[in-house]
């Protein structure tokens, strides 16, 4: 068995507490203290908190935009397919990947760590950018109607957020029929049938 990598076990362990205390209110000693390594490990992989912040982001959304690049670029599926497949992508990934999904949120949630926001927005655009293509490459092929594809894309990717921070707020009826929790398989099957129907409706000529 390989030996864990001290960088990825640093990252999953401030994955974890920014998601529990914030970013602000995590000491590097608590996420070495977590991770098992040295605090001059932080500096040597990543140089700061906001470096290793920064690393904590950009591996999640590299991963993101390699599946997004190779959607845009098929030229076989059609618009409605790729769009689909792009939901089904956030929505795992999300699901899959909880504790930095809340990090990202309640940093993108401040007003007055503009650093650290900005930092977040730079690695997500490219992201958007791609789905937008994909949803314009879909209008000027008219299988879409002319949308508003900045709202299209907020109304996505905010349904998908708000659940995931809101749960218990927006489905107030979810324990009352079996505890079904908000990172449950039938939570997140039930949101993808619902963001598949949405999109097709919205998006799809009929």
């Amino acid at each position: 068995m390989n030996k864990p990598d001290k960088k990825d076990q640093i990252l999953d362990a401030a994955e974890k507490l920014f998601a529990r205390h914030g970013f602000d209110s995590t000491p590097v000693r608590d996420i070495c203290s977590d991770a098992g390594v040295n605090v001059a490990m932080v500096n040597y992989y990543f140089g700061s908190k906001e470096g290793l912040f920064r690393e904590m982001v950009r591996r999640k959304t590299l991963v993101m935009r390699g599946k997004l690049e190779a959607l845009l670029l098929d030229d076989k599926m059609q618009s409605l397919d790729k769009m689909k497949t792009v939901v089904t992508h956030m929505t795992e990934r999300i699901f899959g990947h909880m504790e930095f999904t809340l990090s990202v949120i309640r940093e993108m949630s401040k007003t007055d760590e503009q650093s650290v926001r900005q930092l977040i927005m730079e690695l997500f655009l490219p992201n958007m950018r791609l789905i937008r293509d994909i949803i314009r490459t879909g209008i000027r092929k008219k299988e879409f109607r002319k949308v508003d594809i900045e709202f299209t894309l907020a109304t996505i990717s905010g349904t998908i957020w708000n659940v995931i921070s809101t749960a218990d707020l927006m489905i107030p009826g979810l324990e009352e029929k079996g505890g079904v929790a908000p990172d449950s398989d039938m939570y997140k099957k039930r949101l993808l049938k619902h963001l598949h129907s949405l999109i097709e409706h919205h998006l799809v000529i009929k």
